[in-house]
Formats: C-alpha cells, sequence, structure tokens
C-alpha cells in the first residue's frame, strides 16, 4: 500500500479524483491478492538423521514417504548444519546466524538466551500475518523465543525435566526417553510390538494432523513447525519398522577401526552420548554383532520417523492444502554409525554435518541439486518463497533460485563450528582448523573428496594443496566475527586435551 500512496502522490494536481478512484482499485487489488494468497509453510525436522534414505541413494534405507517427497520437491544432495549438536544447530537454523565461540555452542544453547535481540523465523512470520505453531521437538528446550508461537508451543505428555545429573539435559530431552527410578539410562533401543502413539513421534504427527485441520480454514496463512525425536538415542521404534530389514543387511563401515590417517586428535571424540546407555562399553569398539544391531536399530527408528512423516503428507493432501503449501523436510545435523570410531555427532567430519534437505513448492518442478547448501539459507528462502519482505542481517542466502534448477548453486562454501574448530566444505574439499583463543591455528585437516569422500586421508600438510588450505583457511578467518571465547569453550578445550588445574 505505502507503494500504492507514493504512486497516486505522483499523479497531476488537477488529475479527475474518479481516476484516481480507479486507480487506487487497480493497484491496490493486486497487493490484497498477494497477501491472502500467500502459501503456507510446513516445516518438517527429523533429528539426527542422516542421508541414510532412498532418496539419497542409500541401498537399504526403507524410507518410501520421505522418498516421495524428495521426488517432487528440490532435493538438496549437499546440505550441511551450522553446527553439529541439536540445541545449537536449531538455534542457529531458526536465527538464520551463524554460530561463533561465543554463542549456539552445544546442546543446551537457546537462541533467546545467546542472541535475545535476534528476529526468530517463526517470529517473523507471526509479525507478518502467519499463524505459527510448533509440535514437538523443534527448538531443543520447549520454552526457546516462546513469543514466537501464535500458540504454546507443545509436546506430548507435557513434562520435559530430567533427573539425570550426569549431563543436566533438563527440559530438552523428553523424561520418557531417559529417566528411570534409578536415575541410569537404559538401553540404547528397543524392540516392541507397539502402536506408533505409544511413542511420543506418533503422538506429535496426531496432533500436527489435527492442526491441518484446523489451520486449513482459518482464513490467515500458518507456519506449522514439526520435530520427530526419532532416530535420537535411543533407537526406540515399533517392531514392524524393526521388521522391514533383514539383518544380514547390515555391515559395518569401512572405517569403524580406523582414524583418518594424519588427523590431529581434535576430532576424535568417545562417543559419550552413547556410552551413557546400559550395555554399552566405556571405552573402545562396541562388539561387532552389538554395532550392528545398532546400525540395524537406527534404519528401524529411521523407518518409524518416515512412516510419522507420511502420515502428516498424506493429511495434508486429502484436506486439499498440498497446493497452496511450501513443504520442508530436514535433519538439525548428521550422525556417525560407527565411521571413524565414533558414533553420534560432535565432531567437523562430513558424516556429523551432512544432513538431508528437501523442498517443496507449489509451482516448482523436482530437482536435485548437487551444489553446497547451509541450514542458515532456510529462513531467507521461506521469506522469498512467501513473499515476505527480506530480513536483512541473515547470514544465510536464498536457495529460491536453486528450486527446480539442477545447475545454479547460491553459495560457495557452507561453514559449519564446534567449539574452537571451524570447518569450511566446498564441493570438492572440506577443510578444518582449530584455533586458540588468541586466533592462532593449532591443528588443521582437508579431505580432497573427490578422491577420499570418506575422509579417510589428511592432506592439509600436503605441499599440492597449500593453495587450497591457504584459501580456505582464509575464509574461515574472515568467517570469525572477533568474540571472545565463551567460559564453554575454554571448558570444552580442557576437558577434550586433558587439561588440569595443576598443569596450566
Amino acid at each position: 500500500m505505502a507503494r500504492v500512496a507514493e504512486l497516486i502522490r505522483e499523479l497531476p494536481k488537477n488529475f479527475p479524483l474518479i481516476l484516481i478512484a480507479g486507480v487506487l482499485a487497480v493497484l491496490s487489488a493486486p497487493v490484497a491478492a498477494q497477501e491472502s494468497a500467500r502459501h503456507n509453510v510446513l516445516v518438517i525436522i527429523v533429528d539426527d538423521l542422516r542421508p541414510e534414505l532412498a532418496a539419497y541413494g542409500d541401498q537399504v534405507a526403507i524410507t518410501p514417504n520421505i522418498d516421495r517427497l524428495a521426488a517432487t520437491g528440490a532435493l538438496f544432495e549437499n546440505a550441511f548444519t551450522a553446527v553439529p549438536v541439536c540445541g545449537a544447530s536449531r538455534a542457529a537454523l531458526f536465527s538464520g546466524r551463524r554460530p561463533t565461540t561465543a554463542r549456539f555452542l552445544n546442546f543446551n544453547s537457546r537462541l533467546d538466551a545467546d542472541l535475545p535481540n535476534a528476529a526468530t523465523l517463526p517470529g517473523y512470520f507471526r509479525e507478518h500475518g502467519y499463524h505459527t505453531v510448533s509440535n514437538g521437538k523443534v527448538f531443543d528446550a520447549t520454552a526457546d523465543s516462546a513469543a514466537s508461537w501464535s500458540e504454546p508451543a507443545w509436546n506430548p505428555d507435557g513434562d520435559w525435566t530430567s533427573a539425570l545429573a550426569r549431563n543436566a539435559r533438563r527440559d530438552d530431552l523428553q523424561r520418557a526417553y531417559l529417566e528411570n527410578p534409578q536415575g541410569v539410562i537404559g538401553p540404547a533401543f528397543e524392540r516392541l510390538d507397539v502402536a506408533d502413539t505409544d511413542y511420543p513421534d506418533g503422538k506429535v504427527a496426531e496432533k500436527t494432523i489435527d492442526d491441518l485441520k484446523r489451520l486449513g480454514h482459518q482464513g490467515s496463512p500458518f507456519l506449522l513447525v514439526v520435530g520427530f525425536r526419532k532416530p535420537h538415542l535411543p533407537f526406540t521404534a515399533p517392531e514392524r519398522y524393526w521388521s522391514l530389514y533383514d539383518p544380514a543387511q547390515f555391515t559395518l563401515p569401512a572405517t569403524y577401526y580406523e582414524t583418518p590417517d594424519g588427523a590431529p586428535s581434535q576430532p576424535i571424540h568417545n562417543s559419550d552420548e552413547l556410552r551413557g546407555y546400559a550395555g554399552i562399553p566405556q571405552q573402545g569398539p562396541l562388539e561387532e554383532a552389538q554395532a550392528l544391531n545398532l546400525i540395524h536399530a537406527y534404519h528401524a527408528a529411521v523407518s518409524y520417523a518416515d512412516a510419522q512423516v507420511g502420515k502428516v503428507l498424506d493429511a495434508l493432501r486429502e484436506l486439499g492444502l498440498e497446493d497452496e503449501t511450501i513443504v520442508v523436510l530436514l535433519g538439525d545435523h548428521g550422525w556417525s554409525l560407527g565411521e571413524h570410531t565414533m558414533w553420534n555427532k560432535h565432531t567437523l567430519f562430513d558424516l556429523a554435518l551432512r544432513t538431508p534437505l528437501i523442498i517443496r513448492a507449489p509451482g516448482r518442478t523436482g530437482s536435485r541439486n548437487a551444489a553446497v547448501v547451509s541450514l542458515l539459507d532456510l529462513f531467507p528462502t521461506l521469506t522469498d518463497l512467501t513473499g515476505l519482505p527480506a530480513f536483512e542481517s541473515l547470514d544465510g542466502v536464498s536457495l529460491e533460485p536453486m528450486l527446480g534448477n539442477s545447475q545454479i548453486s547460491v553459495r560457495t562454501a557452507a561453514i559449519s563450528r564446534w567449539f574452537d574448530g571451524a570447518s569450511i566444505r566446498t564441493n570438492r574439499f572440506r577443510y578444518t582448523d582449530w584455533r586458540d583463543e588468541a586466533g592462532s591455528e593449532v591443528a588443521r585437516m582437508l579431505f580432497d573428496l573427490s578422491v577420499d569422500p570418506d575422509e579417510t586421508r589428511n592432506v592439509a600438510e600436503d605441499a599440492r594443496y597449500n593453495d587450497i588450505v591457504a584459501e580456505l583457511s582464509s575464509l574461515i578467518t574472515e568467517d570469525d566475527s572477533d568474540h571472545a571465547w565463551s567460559p564453554l569453550v575454554r571448558e570444552h578445550v580442557r576437558a577434550r586435551d586433558g587439561v588440569t588445574a595443576s598443569s596450566e
């Protein structure tokens, strides 16, 4: 309307009033129509999801529903999280702002605490007339950025506490997953002949379907964000998803007993998240039978999550909302299933950072694009696709030009961070370095993915790659905001490097 008023002011002073009224009607109508025709947005986040999907070329995974979405949407083959852990990755995702050594650091990170004055993706949409709803694990802490939602953020059972002092997870993991009366974490998997709704994700799917029925007829567009917890540990899934697979299909990764040649110590960890579960040895590799069972369990949990996604997508179609709704499916980061001796995330290898990203927008054709993108790009992409004003000061880039086009790229690299380390991914290389508080490099590694896709040999000290190392290192330096280390970074570095008060 501001532009309409500007055009009216530019008309001659003696312009007939009746014609002015006609001009106003003509110019105003398209604006009103555009506002009323804004697409709904459905964002589905699947926790700890690596690209273990048939749509991404996995030969074992049974994921028909996500594959169906991928066939009609834009599939990004190389999408990377900003931080390889739940709380921090989601804070970065929903703010569109990159992590630093002072913010978005670990599973307890909250956007409203680390960057309290930042706009949030759902908050921005709410300000522009969208009805915003959060179901399941969206922000890691349910109460994070509460003003972003038109309704209180919802989780099944409503009680998100833990008496587990070992890792102080508090409100970011549902009690039903980790707590028992003895305060000891139970098994890392569960295989029971139960209904989908006996686990929280089944309840999240049901609530989301009810919301679609309600929101689809209220007259204003909606932004509905749905967070499924599986395949996050423990790998709990009903029996029927386990029985989809033949256990003989599963093999150990080629790097199960090996860390990369020439890699520094910084990226290798002891898989502490997994070690806390009953029956898991505290050190060293898992026995092969146990490891293969966990790989099977992870796939079962992925198939269970896929079934919940399918229920939501089916409801969207059956309610007649499919043609007016943008659908996004993504993981919050990757995961390791024994590669390089590690389980979980918490490192700067490709496996911990790469995750699925699929965007289906009305009027756009399906496509696959291998160019590197970042999950930070989601915020500007959705404002573009819905016609909202572009929000300034974001660190992401809109992926809208890439939808339906497999040849276009909008960025040359994606940068991820984990405490004192930063990693840059291009189409061919992954370069990572670790720096002290003064900014001096203390360790580095480079993988040439064109010949070493499994990241088995660090070539950072190979003279043939000197120019590449210099170029990628400089890009990390440019991306650094010169933030002082958070105390959490110091604690992490001391613990990882075995520094004690007496040795300092």
